[in-house]
């Protein structure tokens, strides 16, 4: 039996292909370039959401300094309050003592809005949108803020945030990413 087999030489492709079983330069190209198209489709969406990346970063950061400058009024019984400036925003407020400390440590923290990144506020007693110039936002050691919305915007995308008065916290956030 073994004779037979050997008879019939080595088996071939059934593609009828003869020789090596690389592939071409033309399909090597093809494969390239379709690759090469797909990126090309794909650069804009990405450099879109690397945009609001960025502008949902700067929320973040006013949304974490918000909540830091109510837990050091809350903690260290002094006011603390955040400065609204053009360019961006402060934290300034007192740490909590530890009982050995004499008096309470300050802590300045200063957050910029980078440009093409613009911001504004709203507060009930200016219902207007302005953009903050030298303004202060106080947090009462009680936990009380005056109510405020923040909007900050790049192009055509913006992030609004309304801060609740008797928490501090974030009430209500609002999203247009187009």
């Amino acid at each position: 039996m073994r004779a037979a087999l050997r008879q019939h030489g080595p088996s071939r492709p059934a593609s009828g292909r003869r020789g090596s079983e690389a592939f071409t330069l033309l399909e090597i190209v093809l494969v390239v370039l379709i690759i090469a198209l797909a990126m090309g489709a794909l650069i804009p969406f990405l450099g879109g959401g690397l945009e609001n990346e960025a502008l949902r970063k700067t929320a973040a950061d006013f949304e974490k300094a918000a909540r830091t400058a109510r837990a050091l009024a809350i903690g260290s019984g002094y006011p603390s309050e955040m400065r609204l400036e053009k360019e961006g925003f402060a934290l300034r407020g007192y740490r909590p003592t530890t009982g050995e400390e004499e008096s309470p440590e300050r802590l300045d923290e200063a957050f910029a809005i980078k440009r093409p990144t613009t911001w504004q506020v709203r507060t009930w007693l200016r219902d207007r949108w302005r953009t903050p110039d030298a303004e202060r936002w106080i947090f009462q050691p009680s936990g009380l803020v005056e109510p405020l919305t923040v909007r900050f915007t790049r192009a055509d995308a913006y992030v609004e945030i309304s801060f609740n008065p008797l928490t501090g916290e974030p009430e209500r956030e609002r999203y247009h990413f187009p």
